[in-house]
């Protein structure tokens, strides 16, 4: 089986590359570009909190309660963006996360979900909806994600939330309920 055309790493750098031919030469692939994913609840649910990190770099926590910082952040290979903390009704929150290079780390991203102003009697919502968007990319949408209810807590690794998987170039694979 002929490896010509394949996804492969550049000695030294570790930069997706694709096998042109012959033994040595190599040309660069695109790698997975930024994806942005975005939190959003009606006006049933009252602030939903999160807890989102890459797996490879879990102290690396964004959301309430966790470093809130709105500038990019980065550990290693691992890039992240947050909106900072949405406290209303019918609002969204979202990240921007990205590695680079893709090779050699673990390539999952998880956010856990719990709405800190649930009141049972003026904003019962228990679920939200995820939608995951890659540059030039695949896009992957989730409604009815379940999220703790929890009032007064901050989203917590514990709580329901989702999985992101990405290829070794960097491509949203899957998006799935945790």
């Amino acid at each position: 089986m002929s490896n010509i055309g394949k996804i492969c790493y550049k000695s030294g750098d570790g930069r997706p590359a694709c096998k042109a031919g012959g033994s040595a030469p190599v040309f660069k692939a695109d790698a997975g570009s930024w994806t942005k994913i975005s939190f959003a609840w009606g006006s049933d649910g009252k602030d939903l909190d999160i807890c989102a990190y890459w797996d490879g770099a879990n102290s690396m926590k964004v959301g309430y309660n966790h470093n809130t910082a709105t500038s990019e952040q980065t550990s290693g290979p691992y890039h992240i963006f947050y909106s900072g903390d949405e406290r209303g009704t019918d609002t969204t929150e979202w990240v921007r996360i990205k590695m680079s290079p893709w090779s050699g780390a673990v390539r999952t991203f998880k956010v856990h979900f719990n709405f800190y102003g649930y009141v049972s009697s003026t904003y019962p919502a228990n679920t939200c909806a995820v939608v995951a968007t890659q540059e030039n990319g695949p896009s992957r949408v989730l409604v009815s994600v379940p999220c703790s209810t929890r009032h007064g807590q901050a989203a917590a690794t514990s709580d329901p939330g989702v999985k992101l998987t990405f290829s070794a170039d960097g491509t949203l694979q899957s998006m799935e309920v945790i």
